[in-house]
């Protein structure tokens, strides 16, 4: 990927006045880079979303078709329908636009569209539904009104859940197994992430690439645990194209998938603030882990730390082929999370501030599909319209 640079594609001034570069190297690789510590320093534009959800689909009482329990996806197909992937109960249920409860399919089990695990959504052309079973490494594949099409099974065994999963327009898709998750020697050691394509009835096609995936070891005898401001490796796609970047480093790289064929297309990076890790930082980030994971109370001096926060935390790819990375925030108090949005060609356009969703299940170009879950632990999906200045 880093190739001698031969030629300027293009330099303009970026929103808000601060400059993109577009450059191409010697391989015809577009690496567009743009400067967020200028752009942010003076006004950044900002993408902007409605106060209210549009649609809003959950309740606490009344039928039960609209009582969610552990929702692990929602897409929106071609008519609007709102698809939600309630694992609870191990079936998919069908809304309207207007989240409208229309019909409901699956169920728990290991036969033709059932489910030992469901986890994940994604939306194919012609609205094929791909829903992910990770308890048994399979997808169900549904047509638009419901009805089972048929199971896929990656042909490759794998020891465990997939931590990066990404489906492709064709049908191709990108698994992540993750190494080294349980170390038997004392000590933290790197961990590494095989990205695996794999073609639509499950064959295993190639091994795209090996990433670092944060440094782990085992924090009590029982619990293994990463560095405190470990950065991990990322994947998104949608269409022909997956997005790769590792949570380290500030640039993540555009792929495009034409059959078994994966060419790296464009490399988009930008520039950050300072990223290292302070006395306070370190307080802080303990307090909060020891809170959240009580296995490591007695050992909380025994986790080690990263020299840098990560660049960013968090990566996904609209529907319409936009890039949205979330920045790394320091500050876990915050009640809003920043998103940096950058066009297809990988010019940076805005920021989004959002609200602590618990999770954002699809981006499109004028709405956002989340997750909220309310003090009681009420489980709503909602739709939201968004704004990209």
């Amino acid at each position: 990927m880093a190739a001698t640079l031969l030629s300027v594609a293009g330099c303009a001034p970026g929103p808000g006045g601060g400059p993109h570069t577009a450059m191409r190297d010697s391989a015809g690789v577009i690496i567009v880079t743009s400067d967020l510590v200028h752009v942010i320093a003076r006004d950044p534009p900002v993408c902007s979303l409605s106060t209210e959800p549009t649609v809003t689909i959950g309740a606490a009482t009344g039928a039960p078709e609209y009582q969610f329990y552990r929702v692990f996806g929602a897409i929106t197909l071609s008519d609007g329908t709102i698809v939600v992937l309630n694992q609870g109960s191990s079936q998919l249920r069908f809304f309207d636009g207007k989240g409208r409860f229309r019909h409901q399919t699956g169920s728990h089990g290991d036969g033709p569209g059932e489910f030992r695990n469901a986890f994940g959504l994604w939306v194919l052309p012609g609205d094929t539904i791909w829903a992910g079973d990770y308890g048994a490494w399979r997808f169900q594949v549904f047509d638009r009104t419901g009805g089972w099409v048929r199971t896929v099974r990656p042909a490759t065994p794998y020891p465990a859940s997939p931590d990066i999963t990404v489906v492709l327009r064709s049908g191709l898709f990108v698994l992540g197994d993750f190494k080294s998750r349980w170390q038997s020697r004392p000590g933290y050691h790197p961990a590494q992430i095989d990205l695996l394509l794999h073609a639509k009835n499950g064959a295993l096609i190639d091994t795209l690439m090996t990433l670092g995936y944060g440094v782990w070891g085992m924090a009590t005898p029982a619990f293994a645990f990463h560095r405190l401001f470990e950065s991990f490796a990322m994947a998104a796609g949608s269409g022909d194209q997956l997005v790769v970047g590792q949570g380290g480093s500030p640039e993540v790289s555009v792929f495009r998938v034409t059959g078994e064929s994966v060419r790296l297309d464009r490399i988009i990076r930008f520039t950050i603030s300072d990223r290292t890790v302070t006395a306070q930082d370190i307080a802080a980030e303990r307090r909060r882990v020891i809170g959240t994971y009580f296995e490591l109370e007695a050992r909380r001096a025994e986790i080690p730390t990263a020299a840098e926060v990560p660049a960013f935390e968090g990566l996904r790819m609209g529907r319409d082929g936009r890039i949205w990375i979330k920045e790394y925030a320091r500050d876990r108090s915050r009640r809003q999370y920043t998103w940096l949005s950058f066009g297809p060609d990988g010019a940076f356009e805005c920021r989004l501030e959002l609200p602590p969703f618990r999770q954002i299940f699809e981006i499109g170009a004028d709405y956002i599909l989340v997750l909220n879950v309310d003090d009681l632990g009420v489980e709503r999906v909602q739709r939201y319209e968004l704004v990209v200045h």
